[in-house]
């Protein structure tokens, strides 16, 4: 038997990313993919927060992935965007 690791819509983040990014990199190549990750993460966020109606950590949130609450894969998405971006403009 297969473990269930979301809840509600969880999953659907996943599925937003991967449109986001591959929607992005197809019409704009790799600065598309970074603007489509954006897009992909700000409307995890925006679309976990409408779902779950709060923003307060909730490890019985109804819709999540991972036990972590939908809204907050919007936030990690951004913070590992602006981390990856940032050791590009040192490594440079």
């Amino acid at each position: 038997m297969l473990p269930i690791f979301f809840e509600g819509l969880g999953v659907v983040a996943l599925v937003i990313y991967g449109v986001g990014i591959g929607a992005g990199y197809l019409i704009a190549g790799s600065n598309g993919a970074w603007i489509g990750m954006t897009l992909a993460a700000v409307t995890i966020a925006v679309a976990g927060r409408l779902l779950n109606d709060e923003w307060k950590w909730d490890w019985d949130a109804e819709h999540s992935l991972y036990g972590i609450p939908m809204q907050y894969w919007g936030i990690i998405g951004l913070v590992c965007e602006a981390w990856i971006l940032g050791l590009g403009l040192f490594a440079t």
